[in-house]
Parts: C-alpha cells; structure tokens; sequence
C-alpha cells in the first residue's frame, strides 16, 4: 500500500507537467522512426565526408560529438497505463506514474549519453585518428627522405674524415718507429765505439802497468843485490875490526 501512496504523491506533483510532456513524448514517438533514419543518413554522409577530407586537414576539421537525442522507449507506455488502471489508477494519475517513469529513464540515458560514446562518434574518432595516423606516416617517410639522407651524406663525410685521420695517425706512427728504430741503432753503434775505446785504454794502461811491475821487481833485485854486498862488507870490517881490538888487548896483557 505504501508504493500506490508514493506513486500517487509524484502523480498529483507532475500532473500538470506531466500532461504536457506525454503529448510532447507521443509525437517525438511518432517521429522517432524519421529521426533514427535521418541520423542514419547524416551519419553516413559525416562518414563520407571525413574519409575525404581526413587525409588533407584532419587537424582543422571540427566533429561534434555531443550526443544526439535521439531515445527510444524501453517499455511500452500503453499497456503500463492500463495495467495502472486496472490496478486502482485513475487514467490521469497512471499517465503522471508513467510520465515520471519516462522523465527518470530519460535522465539516465542522457547521463549515459553524456559519459559514453555512441557507435557512430566512435567511427567518426577512430577515422580521425586513422587519417591522423596516415599524415604522420607521410611525414615520417618526408623526413625519411630527406633530413635521413641529410643525415647519412653526414655520416659518410664523418666516416671518410676518421679514415683519413687513422691513415694519417698510421703514417705518423710507422714514421715515429723507424726514428726511433734509427737513433737506437745509432746509440747502440756510439755506445760499441766508446766500448771498444775503452777497452783498448783499459789494455793500454794494464800494458803500462805490467811493464812499470817489472821495471820495478828489476830495480828491487839489483838493490837487494847491492845491500846484500854492501852488509857482507860491513859485516866483514866490522868482524876485522873486532879481531884487531882483541889482537891488541892479548898482546898487552
């Protein structure tokens, strides 16, 4: 008993307003077989129209994808009015019941409208988007053409430029090594010849030597001589001496 209460309140609420949107709700149900089939027809020609010119300047083409109102009941009013009435409903309180039934499906489909998208916008985007896709492919095959050729004569000339430098780095190098070969070959030849003097000084001076040893083992032969001749005469006068001095104490005595 309390839903016909609460039902009956909304009624006596909307009856006016009610009333008026019934007869605004049949006529847009009467039209909205023309309506469906001229978004058909529009949306179609839009299609057309953006597989054209999508390709040339898809960045300036404006699309208006606000949903259009186009909404099909999901009930049928008639027979939920005369249920209403063989329920206890008088037929303006049913038509009010059903009108505010009408009023809440239809602001639920247009938050649902308002949040998604329809088959139609979604082909519209995804034409956009495909004609966005095709430029950016024509672009990237432009700069492919061209700042990529740029950019490869570049690396070429890079390329060439580091092979002459290793080239030139290599001569320099095998220049530097036979120098450097050259000056040790001729260290090592001053350095053999400054050997060579060397030893011959050393031999000539050993020479000298050698011979100033004998030089002077000779002279302490011949000296040893003379003191061993000079004390064996000492020796002698000295014992003759002697002798006499005793000779002449015996003949005194």
């Amino acid at each position: 008993m309390a839903q016909p209460m609460i039902l009956v309140r909304l009624a006596s609420r909307h009856r006016s307003r009610g009333l008026r949107n019934f007869r605004g709700l049949l006529q847009m149900m009467t039209h909205s077989g023309t309506i469906s089939r001229e978004g058909q027809t529009t949306g179609r020609a839009f299609s057309t129209a953006a597989i054209g010119g999508g390709q040339q300047c898809y960045h300036k083409r404006d699309v208006d994808l606000t949903p259009k109102v186009d909404r099909h009941l999901l009930f049928d009013t008639h027979t939920l009015v005369t249920r209403l009435e063989t329920n206890g409903f008088t037929p303006e309180q049913a038509e009010c019941v059903t009108l505010c039934l009408i009023e809440i499906m239809n602001s639920t489909l247009e938050k649902n409208q308002k949040e998604l998208v329809s088959k139609l916008q979604q082909e519209v985007m995804m034409q956009q988007l495909m004609a966005h896709m095709s430029s950016i492919r024509k672009d990237m095959v432009i700069l492919e053409k061209s700042e990529f050729s740029m950019l490869r004569n570049e690396n070429d000339k890079l390329k060439g430029q580091v092979e002459q430098l290793q080239k030139t780095l290599k001569d320099d190098i095998s220049k530097l090594k036979s120098d450097i070969a050259l000056d040790i070959n001729l260290e090592k030849s001053r350095t053999k010849e400054k050997e060579s003097d060397l030893e011959k000084r050393i031999a000539l001076t050993n020479n000298k030597i050698e011979t100033d040893v004998a030089g002077l083992r000779t002279l302490l032969e011949s000296s040893k001589a003379d003191i061993i001749k000079y004390l064996a005469g000492s020796m002698l006068t000295c014992i003759a001496i002697a002798s006499a001095f005793l000779f002449r104490l015996m003949f005194m005595k």
